[in-house]
């Protein structure tokens, strides 16, 4: 198909244009957002144990591999320099369901360990720098979190015996924290969509418990999570 130029008269002279084409919108991410995100996180970790039972010791080291969606609200606020450069502060609240079991066994007896992260939050610094629509960003900052750890003792003719803690779990760097990278995209001046990836870490500790009669358990656990998720922000200045 043939081009079509149109004349218009502009100072005196005379300048072609193709169609009725138009620049392309500006985009100004300084302002307040909220929104919300959806996602998975996935975690391994190795953890020593130690099982004093009636007539036998168990210990060793095992692994657990937990994993489990999470979804929640965000909001926050960006300030983007005329160099583009943009930064901000952002801090978010997500239920999740994240959890992992494995089980050692000894002689007729058997141990299985757990552990579950119930919520978590965060608090974060961004930085990035504005690519018109696009928005790549590093962010990092504190985390707060609700763990649960649990194990049950399982050695015939004897009651399953349970026990564990439910605990949250906060502090600053380097013990506690949340790192990530993130690109957020403008799908209109108001609405963004935004996808990034979260390391979520909680240094281990190690619990000791005396269940029953002559019974000990010990054993290490951790929070550290790779976190993946998808969100949408929506401007409200």
């Amino acid at each position: 198909m043939p081009w079509k130029f149109r004349p218009l008269a502009v100072g005196g002279t005379l300048a072609c244009v193709l169609g009725a084409a138009t620049p392309a919108t500006a985009v100004d991410w300084t302002g307040i957002y909220a929104g919300a995100s959806a996602g998975v996180a996935l975690d391994h970790f190795a953890f020593p144990y130690g099982v004093q039972l009636p007539g036998q010791f168990l210990s060793g080291e095992s692994a657990i591999t937990s994993s489990g969606p999470l979804a929640g609200l965000q909001a926050g606020y960006n300030y983007e320099f005329g160099d583009g450069i943009v930064v901000g502060a952002e801090v978010d609240g997500s239920w999740s369901d994240i959890s992992g079991a494995t089980t050692v066994r000894g002689n007729n007896a058997s141990v299985r360990f757990a552990t579950r992260q119930l919520n978590f939050a965060t608090a974060r610094f961004r930085g990035g720098y504005a690519l018109g629509r696009f928005f790549p960003y590093f962010t990092a900052g504190l985390t707060l979190a609700t763990a649960q750890t649990s194990f049950a003792i399982t050695a015939p003719p004897s009651p399953v015996v349970s026990g564990g803690s439910t605990a949250t779990r906060s502090g600053v760097f380097p013990h506690v924290g949340v790192v990530g990278l993130g690109v957020e995209y403008a799908l209109t001046g108001k609405l963004s969509l935004k996808a990034e990836y979260l390391y979520d870490f909680v240094n281990a500790r190690y619990a000791m418990y005396d269940p029953a009669p002559q019974t000990i358990v010990g054993f290490g656990t951790r929070e550290m999570y790779h976190v993946v998720r998808i969100g949408l922000n929506w401007k409200l200045d």
